[in-house]
């Protein structure tokens, strides 16, 4: 919970850092997703890069006093 009556859910981490519960310091590692490592050296087209072969999916969910929330308001998202 980063505040009181806040509860974000994380589903599709292959290794979790931490326990159920616990409470992490703020802009510490939640885990790591899982899947295949990949070699960007072996696809020679974007239409193999969208082939549908990556199928790890983070799922986030946020919660205010039990109320569903819009993450994009918690988290940025950009693209590095």
């Amino acid at each position: 919970e980063p505040s009181e009556g806040v509860l974000f859910i994380f589903a599709g981490l292959n290794q979790v850092f931490g326990e159920p519960g616990q409470i992490l310091p703020e802009a510490s590692l939640v885990g790591l997703m899982g899947g295949e490592d990949i070699n960007i050296e072996t696809f020679t087209t974007e239409k193999e890069l969208n082939s549908g072969r990556l199928s790890q999916s983070l799922y986030i969910e946020v919660r205010r006093n039990d109320e569903p929330q819009n993450p994009f308001d918690w988290f940025e998202f950009n693209k590095e």
